[in-house]
């Protein structure tokens, strides 16, 4: 019994020598680091370095194939190949460097996911102080919900888009604001009255006296053949167009011919066709605007 045991002894300190010069005489590559990383050396027992860097031989399976070293823990885990090339001597330290493999991948895994939910809760919560911060400005803007939703809805589509560079580009001066905003107050304007030219409308005429000052504001009613697509076929509807197309500051007299010539300037003025088109006018029976001696009339050219 005694000397089955020295053998076995002897035979042990002979396998880890001979594992010892292995791993001495093996060069210093990313598989060496591996090993030292699982703390499993039977891995350099398996491999065999080629002569292009960070690309194996494996020494196990039949017709020992080359591997990258970034496939290698795939090879150990997945090949069907390699497991059953694998001699009885070798298999319990196999299942050991299987079991490292496995547990390293586990814990990567869990690590990885860690990180994945850290990094969506940051991103969560820097979504939420944006949210909160647009919201903050809006409110102090005294701007409705209504209004908020609008703006909300157009960035979303923008951002979509991927046009939202343009925040980086202006500074959204006043000075900046004024020009777009009178560029497209003429896109409006030119829209509006090749609508007025086009269709019957009626006339709003309102007064108001705002710190002492007479101003009057002129709004149009019409009816708009709007068209639009729907599963790929074009489609119209008419729908109802209110549109205010000016105000003016009256002098110290609102009467109805200074209305009147406000009304010529603001209106008629865009075109010879939309006085014609006029087939109605409302207002709030105002003195100035209605009786049989003084008011305003209109007369179809």
């Amino acid at each position: 019994m005694t000397s089955q045991k020295n053998k076995a002894q002897k035979g042990f300190k002979t396998n880890s020598n001979s594992l010892r010069s292995l791993i001495s005489e093996a060069p210093i590559c990313k598989l060496t680091q591996l090993s030292k990383k699982l703390k499993n050396n039977f891995i350099l027992t398996i491999f065999e370095q080629t002569r292009d860097q960070d690309v194996y031989k494996c020494k196990v399976c039949t017709k020992s194939p080359t591997i990258e070293y970034k496939n290698i823990k795939r090879h150990l885990l997945d090949s069907e190949t390699h497991e059953r090339c694998t001699k009885i001597e070798d298999m319990e330290h196999y299942q050991k460097l299987l079991l490292i493999l496995r547990e390293t991948k586990k814990s990567n895994k869990i690590k990885n996911e860690e990180e994945i939910e850290e990094i969506e809760n940051s991103e969560s919560l820097k979504h939420k102080r944006g949210l909160l911060k647009f919201l903050g400005a809006c409110f102090v803007s005294k701007l409705s919900f209504q209004q908020i939703n609008k703006i909300a809805l157009i960035l979303k589509e923008i951002y979509l888009e991927n046009d939202i560079q343009f925040l980086a580009k202006y500074n959204f001066s006043l000075e900046e604001i004024r020009k777009t905003a009178n560029c497209w107050g003429e896109y409006l304007k030119e829209n509006l009255i090749e609508d007025l030219k086009n269709s019957q409308y009626s006339l709003c005429v309102d007064n108001s006296t705002i710190s002492g000052t007479n101003i009057s504001c002129f709004q149009l009613r019409y009816l708009k053949d709007i068209k639009f697509f729907e599963n790929n076929i074009e489609s119209s509807s008419l729908e109802i167009q209110n549109r205010v197309i000016g105000l003016k500051y009256l002098a110290e007299t609102s009467s109805g011919e200074t209305i009147f010539n406000a009304i010529e300037e603001k209106l008629f003025a865009l075109d010879t066709k939309i006085k014609n088109n006029l087939i109605g006018l409302a207002h709030d029976h105002g003195s100035n605007l209605s009786g049989h001696k003084k008011g305003i009339k209109f007369v179809r050219t």
